[in-house]
This record gives structure tokens, C-alpha cells and sequence, in this order.
């Protein structure tokens, strides 16, 4: 049974989450687009790569908002509890996570952003960095690899209830884009938090989901019409 809609404001919730959606994915786009281009180029450790640091993750946690807000306004237009309870733990852990990192970069910068170039190097650079010498810095700076293991974790736990909340907004409007969205996000979380990759992948998402809420309806197919369609 998909509920069929009984308030008068949907059509301006769809709105709404319509134009959140598309600015916050916009935004977003851009800050990974500017993250991928400082990190590769980094090859000193000054206060103004912390200050850059955290500048992408507050703008992140403001887009993130922004993303939490349309989600909510979509899933009041379709009736659907559900979705907001995913997406809010979704914002949860993805912010717990980025202050996290904010916090342990602000205390310990200069020692945990070299960790973290130097795990990214490894992955750029493989065969041509002697792994014992890596191997021994790991377990010399073990609280850094334990910071680290706990933001992958938040992070992968926080995209997969995104997808979960998207699969149910493309079941809800019918939009199979959503769902295209949700994988390819959780995906790209994946491998940026197991091995450092899929930057690539986090702008291919980005993209679809720009596409997606900009191609929103202002209403939702009633139950009948879902139905129909359905049994087709």
C-alpha cells in the first residue's frame, strides 16, 4: 500500500524540498570539487590547510542540513515516518563524524594531518613506498589508526541509511533516480573510507542526485495511479 496524499501543502513541501535539494547538492558539489583539487596538491602542513579543513566540513555539515530538510519536506508529501527516521540518522552520524574530525584536527593537527597524506600516499603511490616503514609508523601513532577506523565506520553506518532513505523516496515518487543516487553514494563512502578512493564516484553521485531533485514533481502520484502502474 503506498499512501496516497491527503494535504493541501504538498505541492509546496515538493517545492520546497525541490529547491534545498538542488542548492545543498550544488553546494556540495562544488566543495568536493575543491577538496579533490587542494588535497593532491598539499605538500606542506600550515595553518591554513587546518583553516581549509575546516571550512569544507562546516560548509559539508551545512549542505548535509540542507539535504535533511528536503528529505523531511518529501517525506511529509508522501506520509512516509519512515524516511525521516533514516535520514535523521543519517545527519547524525555523518555529523558526529565530521566534528570528530574537526576536533582531532584541531587538537592534533599537525600530527594527524601528516597521518592522514601519508595513509593517502600509500594508495597513490603503491610498490614505491616501503610498507615496513609504514607498518611501523601505524603502530607507533595506533590512537591515530583507532580516530580514523571510528570516522570510516560513522561514515559508511551514516551513508548507508542515506541510500536506505533514498530507495524509499524513489519507491514513493516513482523517480528510479533516487535510488541510482543512494547507491552510487554509498558505494563512493565505501571506498573513500576503506581505501581511500572514489572521489570520482562521491562527484558521480553528487551529480545524479543535483538531477534527481531537480527533476522532483510538485505532486505525487496518487495510490490508485501507484497501483496501476505497479501491477502493469
Amino acid at each position: 500500500m503506498y499512501p496516497k496524499m491527503l494535504y493541501p501543502e504538498q505541492s509546496s513541501w515538493m517545492q520546497e524540498a525541490k529547491t534545498m535539494g538542488v542548492m545543498s547538492s550544488s553546494v556540495m558539489l562544488m566543495v568536493t570539487v575543491a577538496g579533490s583539487f587542494i588535497s593532491p596538491t598539499v605538500t606542506f602542513i600550515s595553518p591554513l590547510l587546518y583553516q581549509v579543513i575546516i571550512l569544507l566540513s562546516g560548509i559539508g555539515i551545512w549542505g548535509d542540513l540542507y539535504i535533511l530538510r528536503a528529505m523531511q519536506k518529501i517525506a511529509a508529501a508522501v506520509n512516509d515516518e519512515e524516511i525521516t527516521h533514516y535520514v535523521r540518522a543519517w545527519f547524525a552520524l555523518r555529523v558526529l563524524a565530521l566534528l570528530i574530525l574537526v576536533a582531532v584536527i584541531y587538537v592534533y593537527h599537525p600530527r594527524f594531518v601528516v597521518f592522514l597524506l601519508l595513509i593517502s600516499s600509500v594508495f597513490e603511490t603503491a610498490g614505491s613506498i616501503d610498507l615496513n616503514n609504514i607498518s611501523a609508523y601505524l603502530l607507533y601513532h595506533w590512537y591515530d589508526v583507532v580516530v580514523l577506523v571510528g570516522i570510516s565506520i560513522a561514515m559508511i553506518a551514516a551513508a548507508r541509511f542515506l541510500r536506505d532513505s533514498y530507495e524509499l523516496i524513489a519507491t514513493r515518487t516513482r523517480m528510479k533516480m533516487f535510488k541510482k543516487v543512494g547507491h552510487w553514494y554509498y558505494l563512493s563512502m565505501l571506498l573513500v573510507n576503506l581505501v581511500f578512493i572514489g572521489f570520482v564516484i562521491i562527484l558521480i553521485a553528487l551529480v545524479l542526485q543535483l538531477i534527481a531533485f531537480s527533476h522532483l514533481p510538485k505532486s505525487i502520484p496518487s495510490q490508485t495511479t501507484v497501483q496501476q502502474s505497479s501491477g502493469a
